[in-house]
């Protein structure tokens, strides 16, 4: 007997979705942008019937959540012959009950009253709400009613290719039934990715099967509906621009909202002799840039300050010389004043060690309400890194760590950007306990990497369009790196080509708000436009 294939829908965004509220009995109606995600997803979906996608078609029997959120989005669904499909409200599809839980956010969960809460370990669960496995036994009745109503279907209409089935509901319960139709447990649901009912603007949808042609007619639409509405659900967002890509400058102001800290990539500290620092770099400050992209938002502009052509001994004499630590100290929060800065990101190497300096600076800013961010290096053989402990020591004293989990491989390795089960490592070795995880700023690329015999060039989004568009070529999925990657031939030479796509980016966010950690991403000039429509 053939399968039936399962199509899964989320209900579209609610105000609660929208601010990461558990909502499990609540009664939200979907917003405004919510209704257009149906209806987008109608329309993109099932009424162009993207055959390579869905076949709207076989589509025989419907299941939706008795949810009202749920309910209103399966009716903007438009289905061929939808009024001759059978409906069954399902109450086992309703969402995880939450208990105490209803209405507040992982986040604030965590905060103030169990520090190590994860929905997803069985012992943990909701306190008068129900346990995973009590989700699971719910999928369990519903994959079984699947089953046997395809058995009958199929026994009546044997030569029909139909039998498919749509499911209207929420994301945990979603994430568990895909479990238990694959026949895994249930708290392997974390790795599934299901937003609200939402296609990305017009593009080819977040999948693994992606088209050049797909990316060439959508790479720079955006939804702007919702450019200003954050939708990433975790901690909070810093994106770097840079001067040399000034793209980026426009994406801070279209999508502003989106992000938390922005963060330009201005300055330079130089140690030019005893108790002496020169700042470089203010020259770029842009006031009525940073008006803009500030006025009615809640967004801090941190710019990053980088110690630059730094000697052993000008390290040495700031590791051990308290003269040296107040003198950089002043220099920095007296520039931070000057600007009317949010803060800043530091960025320097031998961090381990400065970290009176650091404590000193973080107590400097904090007295005069800026906060200091700490770029950090991912853990990798080759690198020095901070411990666990270490982490939770600098937290005392530093608002958020931007972690550089990316640049993964190199001329001598060729691979992925940032395979996401190393991505993955990085938050647990850093933080293995959920006490500080909120400071850790998740790295994320919107460059790629252009691999070709012992060499290797950082590319960006413009880049990336011309090859594509002069190689039309074939794009694959890794699904244990997590990553996109294609191939082509120029000059008689073999390159092999690793850049970030919505699928890659979006599994990456939903780790992150998985794990409730924030973002960083390295930098907004270098992406592609459609690429911030998930954030």
């Amino acid at each position: 007997m053939r399968l039936p294939v399962v199509y899964l829908v989320r209900h579209g965004e609610t105000e609660w979705s929208k601010s990461g509220q558990h909502t499990s009995t609540t009664e939200v109606e979907l917003t405004e942008n919510g209704v257009k995600q149906a209806q987008d997803l109608s329309r993109f979906v099932f009424e162009n019937q993207c055959q390579d996608f869905i076949e709207p078609k076989n589509i025989t029997q419907i299941y939706v959540s008795p949810r009202k959120r749920a309910q209103q989005t399966l009716s903007l669904i438009n289905l061929p012959e939808k009024e001759k499909i059978p409906v069954f409200t399902e109450p086992n599809i309703s969402e995880w009950s939450y208990g105490d839980y209803e209405g507040i956010t992982a986040h604030e969960i965590r905060s103030t009253k169990f520090a190590f809460w994860d929905i997803w370990q069985v012992i943990h669960g909701c306190p008068n709400g129900e346990t995973i496995q009590q989700v699971a036994t719910r999928c369990d009745h519903v994959t079984a009613k699947i089953m046997a109503y395809q058995t009958d279907h199929m026994d009546n209409n044997p030569n029909s290719p139909g039998g498919d089935v749509l499911v209207v509901a929420h994301s945990h319960l979603l994430r568990i039934l895909a479990c238990r139709w694959l026949n895994l447990p249930p708290e392997h649901g974390r790795h599934f990715l299901i937003d609200t009912a939402q296609t990305t603007f017009s593009n080819d949808f977040v999948r693994t099967v992606i088209k050049y042609d797909s990316i060439l007619e959508n790479h720079n639409k955006y939804n702007s509906q919702n450019a200003r509405n954050k939708t990433f659900q975790g901690g909070p967002t810093l994106a770097y621009v840079t001067p040399w890509n000034n793209h980026g400058y426009d994406i801070a102001k279209i999508f502003k909202g989106k992000f938390d800290y922005v963060s330009p990539v201005w300055y330079n500290i130089y140690r030019r002799s005893t108790n002496q620092y020169e700042l470089t770099g203010g020259h770029d400050v842009d006031h009525n840039w940073i008006k803009e992209i500030s006025e009615g938002r809640h967004v801090k502009v941190v710019p990053r300050f980088q110690f630059q052509d730094w000697t052993q001994i000008d390290y040495q004499m700031l590791i051990t010389e308290l003269n040296e630590i107040d003198s950089l100290v002043n220099t920095l929060s007296l520039e931070c004043r000057k600007q009317g800065f949010g803060g800043l990101v530091l960025e320097a190497s031998y961090i381990i060690l400065l970290r009176n300096f650091v404590m000193k600076l973080g107590a400097k800013l904090h007295d005069q309400s800026q906060e200091l961010i700490l770029v950090l290096s991912p853990r990798k053989p080759s690198i020095p890194y901070f411990t666990a402990d270490q982490f939770d020591d600098f937290s005392q004293f530093v608002d958020g760590f931007s972690l550089m989990t990316y640049d993964y491989s190199s001329h001598e390795t060729p691979g992925p950007n940032a395979p996401i089960n190393w991505v993955e490592d990085n938050i647990l070795s850093f933080t293995p306990t959920t006490m500080n995880r909120g400071k850790l700023l998740l790295g994320m690329n919107m460059y790629g990497m252009d691999f070709s015999q012992g060499r290797a060039e950082h590319i960006t989004g413009n880049t990336i369009i011309k090859i594509i568009r002069q190689h039309k070529p074939i794009i694959e999925w890794n699904e244990n790196l997590g990553e996109h990657y294609f191939q082509y031939q120029e000059n008689g030479l073999s390159h092999t080509v690793w850049y970030p796509s919505l699928k890659s980016i979006e599994s990456r966010l939903q780790l992150a708000e998985d794990y409730d950690t924030g973002l960083s991403i390295w930098e907004i000039g270098q992406g592609l436009d459609y690429f911030y429509d998930l954030l």
